[in-house]
């Protein structure tokens, strides 16, 4: 099928997504939220630290991280954000631009991926 190539996220544009699933965690109530604007800046620091630019660039890991790290807060409402931020672990998110596709790799169009376990899909 078609793709769609989306413009990468500027830093501003992932807190402000970070701020948005916050807010969907608060169920829109902002003093139902679990962590601060302190902890989402926190958070793109410690990524930042941790996987360098690529953290906002191609987000899939970083929003991942944070919404596990907003879970363990909602499961565990006495754990304390700061502690939590260092401890998450981030990997560093492949950019799509430079994997070349099935198609572009192999005229007949069969799949070449041979590190999953479903070499074809059809529906």
């Amino acid at each position: 099928g078609p793709v769609i190539r989306l413009q990468n996220l500027s830093p501003e544009d992932l807190y402000v997504l970070l701020c948005n699933i916050r807010n969907v965690f608060a169920g829109g109530d902002p003093s139902k939220h679990m962590v601060p604007d302190e902890a989402l800046k926190a958070f793109m620091e410690h990524c930042s630290r941790r996987v360098g630019d690529a953290y906002f660039r191609t987000p899939r890991n970083s929003v991942k991280a944070f919404v596990d790290l907003l879970s363990i807060l909602e499961q565990n409402p006495n754990a304390d954000w700061k502690n939590l931020v260092g401890d998450v672990s981030i990997d560093t998110d492949i950019d799509p631009s430079s994997i070349v596709s099935d198609e572009e790799n192999n005229d007949s169009g069969e799949s070449t991926v041979t590190d999953d376990d479903l070499a074809s899909f059809k529906l």
